[in-house]
């Protein structure tokens, strides 16, 4: 489960940096990905206090997982 949940991700997460690419000014990169870089990497670390809580109080693996897709939305 942990595989599919990685290449599920990781391919979301190509999908979506070269879907904004294309949306954004071509002058402009860096000025439009320095944020989406801080605000997807830089904040990840919330996943973790989603999941936490999520597994201590469902007692289930799968709900706490699904809390993790809430980092994509």
């Amino acid at each position: 489960m942990t595989a599919v949940v990685g290449i599920v991700i990781g391919g979301s997460h190509g999908l979506i940096r070269s879907r904004y690419s294309l949306m954004i000014p071509k002058v402009c990169e860096s000025e439009y990905f320095s944020p989406y870089e801080i605000s997807d990497t830089g904040l990840c670390w919330i996943c973790l206090l989603l999941f936490g809580p999520a597994l201590q109080y469902t007692k289930s693996c799968r709900l706490s997982i699904l809390s993790l897709s809430l980092n994509r939305v």
